[in-house]
């Protein structure tokens, strides 16, 4: 969702946008797909199975659409409808997330099992997509892979998030200009997290645990101080804020600490006392095959009261995504199911 409040979706390689929070929905952008790719693509369990789809979409203040799939980085230009991949992924899976900061720069980092522990890269791009290079570098056992690079407008720095095991986690500051990494705090599952809500004084995030019992965390900037605000049921990928109010979802992954089987989306509005607002039962399908049961929120920039939130491998909302009011109050929801039209083959 950007500044204007204009929402972005994706149903398998097709873009669309709504201006009207919902209502109505407009062919934006689409990725050009090999016969058989794109039939897959239109079946749900198929594209689940195959991750076949859109996974993340960043639009830069120019409207600029920078995309990731599973096959690589796609950029259209402004008014361009065909989007075009600039990044080849030949090294571990999709990156996770993309990070742009208030000059358009677009960061992402390695993901992927690196069961070899090699050496982890940072790719960035000075020219709104259309090129990527190496711009930062994890030593070989260093890390096993990037969860996020999320731009701190507070500090002019990008928090870089990392995971998974003893001291592999952690959270770091990246220098604006690449060149130094500071680990702020790192080498336990408090501080494992993939998505976060960056404050003016605090960084707010679900953890993202199977081993320990997760947590919404507060982490402060001046003092480093971690604090434990709220236990939640499961683990944690997204988390973003509408306006005054902030928002983390969780996810079915199950293992032995993890046993719900529903994924909930939680809200606050001051960042400190957190309710639950909606919950979904994770589906039938196998977590491994069929992708975690959750509730999956943007990226946004807008500053009203409007936000939007889908589901994945959730009953009743797979693939659907919901328009939310939050009115005066992060308890005041309501959430009204939407459906993209089908676009290009």
């Amino acid at each position: 969702m950007d500044g204007r409040g204009v929402i972005y979706i994706s149903r398998a390689y097709v873009i669309y946008r709504s201006e009207d929070r919902g209502i109505s929905w407009r062919l934006d952008c689409f990725i050009p797909a090999v016969a058989w790719k794109g039939a897959i693509a239109r079946f749900r369990y198929s594209a689940r199975l195959l991750r076949f789809y859109v996974a993340a979409v960043r639009v830069l203040s120019d409207g600029t659409r920078v995309v990731i799939a599973r096959d690589g980085i796609y950029r259209a230009s402004p008014g361009d409808v065909r989007l075009e991949r600039v990044f080849a992924i030949v090294r571990g899976s999709r990156p996770l997330n993309l990070g742009v900061d208030n000059q358009d720069r677009v960061l992402f980092g390695e993901y992927g099992g690196n069961p070899r522990r090699h050496e982890v890269f940072i790719y960035g791009s000075e020219d709104r997509g259309r090129s990527f290079h190496v711009v930062y570098e994890f030593k070989p056992s260093e890390i096993r892979h990037v969860h996020n690079i999320i731009y701190d407008p507070f500090l002019d720095k990008y928090w870089v998030l990392v995971g998974d095991f003893d001291h592999e986690t952690g959270i770091g500051l990246l220098d604006k200009d690449l060149s130094s990494l500071e680990w702020v705090a790192r080498g336990n599952q408090k501080v494992r997290a993939v998505s976060a809500i960056v404050e003016e004084d605090c960084l707010l995030y679900g953890t993202d645990s199977e081993l320990q019992p997760n947590h919404i965390v507060r982490l402060d900037k001046r003092t480093r101080e971690l604090v434990e605000l709220c236990s939640v049921e499961g683990t944690s990928l997204y988390a973003t804020r509408f306006g005054l109010v902030r928002v983390i979802s969780t996810c079915v992954e199950p293992s032995r600490v993890n046993r719900s089987r529903y994924s909930t989306l939680y809200a606050s509005e001051d960042g400190l006392h957190w309710c639950a607002l909606k919950s979904y039962r994770k589906d039938c399908l196998p977590f491994v095959l069929f992708q975690l049961g959750t509730l999956v929120l943007p990226y946004s920039d807008c500053d009203g009261s409007i936000g939007v939130y889908s589901g994945q491998a959730v009953t009743g909302l797979d693939n659907h995504v919901c328009v939310v009011s939050f009115g005066s109050s992060a308890e005041a929801v309501s959430a009204t199911p939407s459906h993209a039209p089908d676009g290009p083959a």
